[in-house]
């Protein structure tokens, strides 16, 4: 677990990610004994690296944390974002990061504060070197939180399903 001035972040089982990916909120409610006060639905991006991030769990669960993520509200036990990791740190000491507010709780800080607290766990394993994430270049208020992660613009990609895409890089920082 990791504790933040108002988050918990707990990392989600396999059985977690798969109920979180089909949206099964009582089934995601007893396996973490959080509340969950709206439909979750996961949006486009997040939904589809589900799937794999499922997959590879099953395959590499001593990889345990390096998932996806539930953001508990410490205050009510309510859980507001998912943050996540692609995986373990490839060769190159790069992991992919990505992240959702659920519905009802967005513009209240979640997104930077579950952020930061994941990205400070990635980058204290030495092997990390950069988190990589996507957005769309519409994505105005998540751009403006990948600025607050310490994450830059450094090209473009194309979803097949999406469309463009803005790659963002976060080296890590050393004192």
């Amino acid at each position: 677990m990791l504790r933040g001035p108002r988050l918990v972040l707990r990392p989600l089982t396999v059985a977690g990610i798969g109920a979180l990916q089909a949206g099964r909120c009582g089934e995601l409610e007893s396996l973490t004994g959080t509340r969950i006060i709206a439909d979750i639905q996961p949006p486009p991006l997040l939904d589809a690296a589900l799937g794999p991030v499922r997959g590879r769990s099953l395959t590499e669960s001593a990889a345990a944390g390096w998932w996806t993520w539930l953001a508990v509200e410490r205050a009510t036990g309510t859980a507001v974002a998912s943050p996540g990791l692609g995986g373990p740190p490839d060769a190159d000491g790069c992991v992919t990061f990505g992240q959702a507010t659920f519905a009802g709780h967005t513009g209240r800080g979640y997104a930077v504060e579950s952020g930061c607290l994941l990205l400070d766990w990635a980058f204290r394993e030495p092997r990390v070197r950069r988190a990589l994430m996507t957005l769309p270049p519409h994505a105005g208020v998540a751009l403006g939180v990948a600025a607050r992660l310490g994450f830059t613009a450094i090209g473009r990609a194309e979803d097949d399903e999406v469309g463009e895409l803005v790659l963002l890089e976060r080296t890590c920082r050393t004192a």
